[in-house]
């Protein structure tokens, strides 16, 4: 029973299988082929077969109670972007179905399904819980390449919750005790927890051994969030032709794929390498970046958004965009991954610097804060007028109108002004 299925199990070679099925017509698959063929498509991402395969047979056709179950829990994935109450009554159906039943793949099947609407819901402790009770499933049944997937989404979730401890304590226990290679990519969680600390060297040797197998798999929608931290590593450790390297390598692997998130990925890539060495950011990247920040950050991406902001606080851009994107992110700020919330933060900080400083020297005209900054740092009227090629009485003329502009009286009052401006922004940047 469930022959083809446990053969699934005990392979990475997915894609392979998946081929195989899809050279028979569906009218003739037994309902395990066909049932196989839909989770299959789901897996490597294949959309159009996954809709065209779940269209096909009715529900109340397939008999088996842990096949059927399989069908409604893909069902529901499929739906769950339009229609969010039948995707949940779907899933729920699904469980039921397999309440009873033993720990094998058809259940971790259901549980992984049940994980992904959790997790896209935003309910991460809970998509962790049932990823961890796939995994389970998935190692009972032998099948430790989709038990390393189960587990490794599951250190992801907690992750995302900042349960940092957990995620090393869970990542290092599978790794000490994996029978495989497969089990390698449980290094991605465990890097990213000393990324947070900002121990990029040994971050980026996990995320190196991490990429290698699944390179060596060649299983490909695998590829994005590896890469996308290896970057930030190489450009935190001023590594630049490795991080130029990296994505060229990453954007000729996902070439002949139809995967909108690494494409997304690529772009954050892209961006953040050209910020770091001051280069042109690609306008077509940047408006991809910006056209889809806002709607994949609901969705649990915030990758775009991040980037986006970095982009357009440095470029000094439109501050009513980026007011409104840190508006969106800001629903979702503490069920991110947390070093994306470090850095929304300290971006955010930044942000109302410089809007602070705008606002408080905006009536200024560029000579007026040239000849403001020199007071502030104790210099003489003749000093300034020495520094600035100008005459002592046209220094006293502009100090006046720039204490009439500031509302102050003198230059004791002006420099008490700077001052508490300035032990107000926290940062010595924004003056």
């Amino acid at each position: 029973m469930y022959e083809l299925f446990q053969t699934i199990a005990n392979t990475h070679e997915l894609e392979s299988v998946f081929r195989e099925l899809k050279l028979l017509t569906i009218e003739n698959m037994t309902d395990e082929q066909y049932i196989a063929t839909a989770w299959l498509a789901f897996t490597t991402g294949d959309q159009v077969t996954l809709k065209q395969t779940l269209l096909h047979r009715p529900d109340e056709q397939i008999k088996d109670n842990s096949l059927r179950a399989n069908m409604l829990a893909l069902r529901a994935v499929a739906l769950f972007g339009g229609s969010i109450s039948k995707s949940e009554e779907l899933i729920e159906e699904a469980l039921k179905l397999v309440a009873s039943s033993k720990d094998d793949i058809l259940k971790g099947n259901v549980y992984m399904s049940y994980a992904r609407i959790q997790a896209s819901k935003i309910n991460l402790k809970l998509a962790a819980t049932y990823y961890e009770k796939a995994g389970i499933c998935f190692e009972k049944s032998k099948g430790s390449f989709l038990a390393v997937m189960a587990y490794t989404n599951q250190n992801l979730n907690l992750y995302a919750v900042s349960d940092i401890e957990q995620v090393r304590e869970s990542c290092e226990y599978h790794l000490r005790l994996s029978d495989g290679r497969y089990w390698d990519i449980m290094n991605f969680p465990l890097a990213l927890t000393y990324f947070y600390e900002k121990k990029y060297a040994y971050a980026s040797k996990l995320l190196e051994k991490t990429k290698a197998t699944i390179d060596e798999l060649n299983y490909p929608h695998m590829h994005g969030a590896v890469e996308y931290y290896l970057l930030l590593c190489h450009l935190h450790n001023n590594h630049i032709n490795s991080a130029k390297n990296l994505i060229e390598t990453f954007e000729n692997q996902i070439a002949h794929m139809e995967h909108f998130i690494s494409y997304q990925f690529l772009n954050c890539m892209k961006t953040e390498y050209a910020l770091k060495n001051k280069l042109r950011v690609d306008m077509s990247v940047y408006e991809q970046l910006i056209s889809k920040a806002e709607e994949l950050v609901e969705k649990g991406f915030v990758y775009s958004l991040l980037t986006a902001v970095h982009y357009l606080i440095e470029s000094e851009g439109e501050a009513k965009l980026i007011d409104r994107l840190f508006e969106k992110y800001e629903n979702f700020s503490e069920t991110v991954y947390p070093d994306v919330r470090t850095q929304m933060k300290r971006l955010h900080k930044k942000w109302t610097n410089t809007k602070a400083e705008v606002n408080y020297l905006s009536e200024l005209t560029d000579r007026e804060k040239e000849i403001f900054f020199d007071l502030t740092k104790g210099m003489s009227n003749q000093c300034i007028a020495d520094k600035q090629f100008i005459t002592l009485g046209t220094v006293k003329w502009h100090l006046n109108n720039i204490y009439s502009k500031l509302g102050v009286s003198n230059r004791f009052e002006a420099i008490n002004l700077y001052q508490t401006i300035k032990n107000k922004l926290n940062s010595d940047e924004a003056l």
